[in-house]
C-alpha cells in the first residue's frame, strides 16, 4: 500500500520535506522550509507561525528532535530552537534564541540528548545545554576547535562535539573538554558509535578516522594501490549508518563515489546496488536493521541478501529523497524535493514453484535429470497478490552456497560438467521484501546416452531397441489394462448412486455485515486489489460464494477512491447461448446501471449517450 501526500492535497503546503520525526502518542512531525506539519492517523495539521512581530524565519525548520520526555526539539534556519512540550490535547511551545536565552547563535546546526535527559544545541557559535528549564554553556566557543558545530553524539559518557576544525569530547561526570588532537584539521561530517564502542569520525576531505574504547587510533585512508582502501576522500554529512547484521559492518556515503560498505576487513563500493550514486541519506531500520538509502532517482533497500528499490513509477511522490522515518505501526515515510509518500509494506509471501525444462528428464522420485555436458532450461513460475508480475525478483544459488543470485529471466540455464546430484534452490521476493518458501529442486547429472546403429531406423539410443522387441507384449497389457478401467468406472458409478450421499446443505446467504466471521482479510485483499485485476470465485455448491457477494457489494459501497467508483450488478448468465453471450454481458450491465437505487439517474445521459453499432448480437465477440 503505498499513500501519497504533496502540495496539491494530503495537507502540505510544500513539495520540499528535510527531515521527519515520531513522537511518544505515535504523531509524525514533519520539517520544512515553510513550516512544520503533524501527522496523527487520517489528519493533517499545519504548524506555520504568522503572529504579528514574529519572526518567519522559525517556520524554516532544518530538523526535528524528540526527546525522552516527550517533548519535541525544533531547530530552525535562523531564528534558534523551538520546544514543543505535549498537554491533555495539544502541545505548548517556547521559542529560545539569542535575545531570549544564553543560545549562542540563532543558526542551529544540530540537536541531541544526553544520559541526563539535557537537550544540547550545536550552532555557528558554540553549543549550549539545556536542562531543569534552564540554559548553561558548558563549554566557551572559544574552546573549542571551531565555534561552528557540525555534529552531535551522546555516548553513555560523553557528548561528542564535531566542528569544522575537528573533534572535541565533553566528559558528562567531570564537566571538562578535551580536544581530539588526530582529528585537528578536518571538519566532521558524521558520528557513530559501533557495537564494539567504536567511535567513527567521517570527515570533509580526509577519510574517516576511528577510536577503540582504548582511545587509540586508526586511520582510514583512500590508496589508489590498495582495492581494499576506502575508495574516497571525504564522507557526505551523516553519511556513516550502523550495519547491524554484519560484526564490525559499517555503511558510508563518499562525495563523489557514492555508497561503500566495510565488511569488518575492507571496504567494498556497492556500484549498481542503490539507484544512484547520488545518495542523500541513509537509514538503519529499527525494526529488522536492512538499510534504506535515500537519493537521486527514489528509495534503495537493503536488507543483507537482496536488494530492491521504490521510484516514481512505483507510486513514489518525489525522485529524490532527502528525508526517511519509521512508524511503531510498521510504516515508512519517504520525504523529498517534490513531495511525501507513507509505504505501508504488505505481509503476503509470493510463491514460485517448477514450470516446464527444455532438455531435462523427470525422475520417479520428482528430481530433475540432465545430461553431463548438455545445456538444459529450467522454467519458474512465480506470483503474488499485490506486486506486479514485472516486480518480482527471482533469486537462485546452488545448494552450499551463500550468495543469492538475481536471474534476469523467468529462467534458468543449466550446464553440469560433472557426474553427480546436486540441488538448485529457488526463491522469489515481492516489492514489500517479502520471500516465498525456498524452492528446492534436485538435479541428477547422468553420463551422456549410448546410442547404436540399426537398419532402416538408423542411429537410435540403446534403449529403444529393447522397447521395440516388447512392444506387441505392451499392447496387449495396455489393452487389458483399459478394459479393467472401463470395468472399473461403471462399478464406481453404480456403487455411487446406491450410496445416495449428498453432500449439500440448505442454507441463506449471510446478507448482515456482523454475521460475516473468518473471510474478512480476504475480502479486503479483494478490494484492494479491483483496481486492476478481474476475480473469479469458485467452487462447490454451499461453500459461501453469495455471501461473499453480499459483502463485497456492501464493502464496495463504502469505499472512498477518489478514480473509480464501483456499481455492483448482478447478471444471470445461465443458458446464454455463446453466439449472444457478450451483447447480452453489455446490455445487462448498461441496464442493471440504470436499475440501482440512487445510482440510475446519474449514469441514465451516460448510457444514452452510448453509441450502438448495427450489428446482429450473435456477432460480438471479445475483441
Amino acid at each position: 500500500e503505498v499513500d501519497v501526500a504533496r502540495a496539491s492535497g494530503g495537507g502540505l503546503t510544500t513539495p520540499l520535506v528535510r527531515d521527519i520525526a515520531t513522537d511518544t502518542r505515535g504523531s509524525v512531525w514533519f520539517a520544512t522550509p515553510v513550516g512544520l506539519f503533524q501527522y496523527q492517523e487520517g489528519r493533517w495539521l499545519s504548524d506555520y507561525i504568522a503572529w504579528e512581530g514574529a519572526d518567519r524565519r522559525l517556520n524554516n525548520v532544518n530538523e526535528l528532535l524528540v526527546a525522552r520526555d516527550g517533548a519535541i526539539w525544533i531547530a530552525t534556519g535562523g531564528a534558534g530552537v523551538r520546544r514543543k512540550r505535549e498537554e491533555i490535547d495539544s502541545y505548548r511551545e517556547t521559542v529560545y534564541n539569542m535575545e531570549q536565552s544564553d543560545l549562542p547563535s540563532n543558526g542551529v546546526t544540530a540537536l541531541a540528548e544526553d544520559r541526563d535527559g539535557a537537550i544540547w544545541v550545536g550552532t555557528f557559535a558554540g553549543v549550549s545545554r539545556f536542562i531543569n528549564e534552564r540554559w548553561s554553556d558548558p563549554v566557551d566557543a572559544d574552546a573549542l576547535p571551531s565555534p561552528v558545530v557540525t555534529d552531535l553524539l551522546a555516548t553513555p559518557t560523553d557528548m561528542w562535539i564535531g566542528t569544522e576544525f575537528g573533534l572535541a569530547q565533553y566528559d558528562l561526570d567531570a564537566m571538562s573538554l578535551t580536544w581530539m588532537d588526530e582529528t585537528l584539521g578536518n571538519s566532521v561530517e558524521a558520528l557513530v558509535l559501533d557495537d564494539a564502542n567504536r567511535l567513527w569520525v567521517g570527515t570533509r576531505d580526509n577519510g574517516i578516522l576511528i577510536r577503540n574504547s582504548a582511545g587509540n587510533w586508526t586511520h582510514m585512508q583512500h590508496r589508489d594501490a590498495e582495492p581494499s582502501a576506502l575508495p574516497g576522500v571525504g564522507i557526505q554529512t551523516n553519511g556513516l549508518a550502523l550495519d547491524p547484521r554484519v560484526p564490525n559492518g559499517m555503511w558510508a556515503l563518499i562525495t563523489g563515489v557514492g555508497l561503500t560498505h566495510f565488511d569488518g576487513v575492507q571496504w567494498n563500493r556497492e556500484d549498481g546496488s542503490a539507484l544512484s550514486n547520488l545518495p542523500y541519506r541513509l537509514f538503519t531500520d529499527p525494526n529488522d536493521g536492512s538499510l534504506w538509502i535515500g537519493g537521486e532517482g527514489g528509495v534503495s533497500h537493503y536488507d543483507g541478501t537482496t536488494w530492491g528499490a521504490f521510484t516514481t513509477r512505483d507510486g513514489l511522490q518525489s525522485s529524490a529523497i532527502y528525508a526517511i522515518a519509521y512508524e511503531p505501526q510498521g510504516r515508512y515515510w519517504f520525504g523529498g524535493a517534490e513531495g511525501l509518500t507513507r509505504y505501508t509494506p504488505d505481509r503476503d509471501r509470493p510463491w514460485v514453484r517448477r514450470g516446464k525444462a527444455d532438455n531435462l528428464e523427470v525422475g520417479e522420485d520428482g528430481s530433475l535429470i540432465a545430461r553431463q555436458g548438455a545445456p538444459a532450461i529450467l522454467y519458474l513460475d512465480s506470483g503474488d497478490l499485490q506486486t506486479p508480475e514485472e516486480e518480482l525478483k527471482l533469486y537462485y544459488r546452488m545448494a552450499g552456497a551463500t550468495e543469492w543470485q538475481e536471474l534476469q529471466d523467468p529462467f534458468l540455464p543449466l550446464k553440469f560438467d560433472e557426474i553427480g546430484r546436486t540441488t538448485i534452490e529457488v526463491m522469489a521476493r515481492d516489492q514489500a521484501f517479502n520471500y516465498s518458501k525456498v524452492l528446492e529442486q534436485p538435479i541428477t547429472v547422468a553420463a551422456q546416452l549410448e546410442y547404436v546403429n540399426m537398419p532402416v531406423l538408423g542411429r537410435v539410443e540403446r534403449s529403444i531397441f529393447w522397447t521395440l522387441m516388447f512392444l506387441a507384449t505392451t499392447a496387449i497389457l495396455g489393452f487389458g489394462y483399459a478394459s479393467f478401467e472401463i470395468i472399473q468406472s461403471h462399478l464406481r458409478a453404480i456403487d455411487a448412486l446406491n450410496r445416495g450421499f449428498n453432500p449439500y446443505v440448505s442454507g441463506e446467504p449471510v446478507r448482515q455485515g456482523d454475521m460475516f466471521f473468518g473471510r474478512r482479510d480476504l475480502l479486503q485483499k479483494i478490494v484492494d486489489t479491483l483496481h486492476n485485476n478481474s476475480i473469479m470465485i469458485h467452487g462447490e455448491r454451499r461453500i459461501g460464494k453469495t455471501t461473499l457477494l453480499y459483502q463485497l457489494a456492501n464493502a464496495l459501497r463504502e469505499v472512498d477512491d477518489p478514480e473509480f467508483r464501483f456499481l455492483p450488478i448482478y447478471v444471470d448468465l445461465e443458458g446464454t447461448p455463446e453466439t449472444e453471450f457478450f451483447h447480452y454481458l453489455m446490455e445487462e450491465i448498461a441496464l442493471g446501471a440504470l436499475s440501482l437505487k440512487g445510482v440510475g439517474a446519474r449514469v441514465e445521459p451516460v448510457v444514452a449517450g452510448m453509441r450502438y453499432h448495427d450489428v446482429p448480437r450473435d456477432e460480438y465477440t471479445d475483441r
